[in-house]
């Protein structure tokens, strides 16, 4: 059954990409923000809907343009390139251009669905990013080797989406940790 899971799956992918990444992101940061609310909970508060509902938001806008550069980095050395060369560039790059600019967007759009003004949002950033930006040098790379070495394109969203559900787990927690240091 499970085989036949990833098989519909890769299959949906094929047919329509961005429909099936869309869903995908929804799932993944869905299960994150419920992690990070059940294994983080903020002292003297329940699980918020609200929150929730937040993190899929900006999931889904995050979506496509995500999909959209690991496509272009998929695509983005010749074959006749050693493998073991152009995975690593792609982790470089990935590592450079697209987790600043990601984190970012993340961190902002969390700040601003808040009701934050540019002030706090720009504070928010500077706590948040520098400890996010070196964890996930910590964890990332790693991953999108796999992913590039070993995963076919239609199957690289699962894989990237297990560990995102732990990684937007803790972003989340990062979030609400400079949050919670605000009041």
């Amino acid at each position: 059954p499970l085989v036949r899971a990833f098989h519909a799956y890769g299959k949906a992918h094929n047919k329509r990409p961005y429909t099936t990444q869309l869903l995908t992101s929804v799932v993944i940061y869905l299960l994150g923000d419920l992690n990070a609310q059940l294994l983080f909970p903020e002292k003297d508060k329940q699980y918020d809907p609200v929150r929730t509902l937040r993190m899929i938001t900006i999931g889904s806008i995050l979506s496509a343009p995500s999909y959209r550069w690991f496509l272009f980095l998929s695509n983005l050395f010749s074959p006749k390139i050693p493998k073991a060369i152009a995975v690593g560039l792609r982790v470089l790059i990935n590592q450079l251009c697209f987790t600043p600019v990601f984190l970012t967007t993340y961190f902002s759009l969390q700040s601003i669905f808040t009701g934050d003004s540019a002030e706090e949002t720009a504070r928010k950033l500077q706590e948040t990013l520098p400890t996010a930006y070196k964890n996930s040098c910590q964890l990332w790379p790693a991953v999108t080797a796999i992913n590039f070495w070993l995963i076919k394109l239609e199957y690289r969203s699962i894989v990237s989406g297990v560990v995102s559900i732990g990684w937007n787990a803790y972003l989340s927690y990062l979030n609400q940790k400079a949050g919670a240091e605000e009041e």
